[in-house]
């Protein structure tokens, strides 16, 4: 019932919170706030509440439920931190199963238990002010933190809803011809007023909900989207948006067929989706600092795959941030898989066909790398990640590192068709 309620909603941990509620005696206007601060209906609640259910609770990674009888509800919430340090975990068994950082991970913990702490001790003291404001202080630290760590799932990009949402918005079918950077148009951009709205005009993408990260409204295209397609991260996936939408799905396709993988079960930190597009393009407010986002996820997701267009003079060696993001992983030492669409791979391995000639075409192709010259959509991004680069051994060492792992990945390819 309740705790059926609960998973559904994505939010195991409130089973944990409601059932110290009631255990501590608390009425409907005691947790009123609490409730309403996450959207559920209080009849709703109470209905489950008159039926005995909030004692439930999850208590481990296995999500073994047990009954806590009277005020001892109070010691569920003890086991709380156990369940969250594991909720990182994937999905799958392939690199970047691990979802976070031991440190990450600890200073998170440490939060946690220092706000169930102050949970339990206000909820022993009846204090329902303070139990009303800490529960609130916890989820909204939940909410923050998945979704600054979720990505999107491959199910929704490849699905026909995704299909359909990019050809509503951009009023054409042909989605060779449409590219994330114009996609990007229709999706963020400035309105007069809210009224617009009410006369059935097209508003931006999250315009109408609340960024769980900084509690403002407009969020990212991630937080619009339903549960199931925004869970941890397994993989970091550099690309351009300069890459059109049926590319961009067609390399993904091939890539979970060729690897066995399990869409709904892959999930993808994509900038497009992951970061606030609403707070950076529309500028209300101050939008993510990219640089330092960028660094902590790459690390703390462990495992990258890079999406380029096409071998021939791909547009990712021409941008900043994807051959920044190809130097830091091989500096952090983060596992790289390279995709391509499914007619530039035919293409790859027809050129390999012709031999010593063929590949010393695709070597020469990968070989063109030039950070110096790399551009970047935002000129601000463009001279911050120079500096980065700068700063960690100049372009020149950026180039070297990059080009050597461009023909590794064409010396892997030969490896394993030919």
């Amino acid at each position: 019932m309740l705790s059926a309620f609960a998973d559904s909603h994505g939010f195991a941990p409130l089973k944990t919170i409601l059932g110290v509620l009631k255990a501590a005696g608390y009425t409907e206007a005691n947790i009123n706030h609490t409730l309403a601060s996450i959207h559920i209906k209080v009849d709703d609640f109470i209905k489950w509440l008159d039926k005995g259910d909030a004692g439930m609770y999850v208590v481990s990674a296995e999500r073994q439920t047990h009954a806590v009888p009277g005020p001892a509800a109070t010691t569920a919430l003890a086991d709380l931190p156990r369940y969250h340090s594991q909720r990182s975990l994937a999905s799958t068994s392939a690199p970047g199963e691990i979802c976070g950082t031991k440190e990450e991970t600890s200073r998170e913990n440490q939060m946690e238990v220092a706000l169930i702490r102050e949970l339990e001790e206000a909820s022993w003291n009846r204090d329902a002010d303070k139990v009303s404001k800490l529960a609130n202080d916890y989820v909204h630290e939940v909410g923050k933190n998945q979704s600054e760590t979720a990505g999107v799932s491959v199910a929704y990009l490849l699905s026909e809803e995704f299909k359909n949402f990019v050809r509503s918005r951009m009023g054409e079918k042909d989605l060779s011809k449409i590219t994330f950077a114009r996609l990007k148009d229709k999706l963020w951009f400035k309105v007069d007023s809210e009224a617009e709205a009410s006369i059935g005009k097209e508003m931006p993408v999250g315009w109408d909900k609340t960024c769980p990260r900084d509690h403002k409204r407009g969020c990212s295209l991630l937080d619009t989207l339903p549960p199931q397609h925004r869970r941890p991260c397994t993989h970091f996936l550099s690309w351009t948006w300069l890459m059109t939408v049926s590319d961009f799905r067609s390399a993904l396709e091939r890539w979970v067929e060729t690897n066995g993988l399990n869409p709904s079960k892959v999930f993808l930190w994509v900038c497009f989706f992951v970061n606030n597009q609403f707070r950076i393009i529309i500028g209300e407010g101050q939008g993510d600092d990219l640089d330092t986002v960028f660094g902590p996820n790459l690390k703390r997701i462990n495992a990258m795959v890079a999406l380029l267009d096409k071998w021939d003079s791909p547009a990712y060696l021409t941008r900043i941030w994807t051959i920044f993001e190809q130097f830091m992983a091989m500096l952090l030492e983060v596992p790289v898989q390279m995709i391509l669409p499914a007619a530039s791979h035919d293409s790859l391995i027809r050129t390999f066909n012709r031999g010593e000639r063929g590949i010393e075409t695709v070597l020469r192709s990968l070989g063109r790398v030039d950070s110096a010259k790399a551009k970047a959509s935002l000129q601000a991004d463009e001279e911050k990640v120079k500096d980065m680069i700068k700063n960690a051994g100049g372009f020149d060492r950026v180039n070297d590192a990059v080009k050597e792992s461009m023909i590794k990945w064409a010396m892997g390819v030969i490896e394993s068709n030919f």
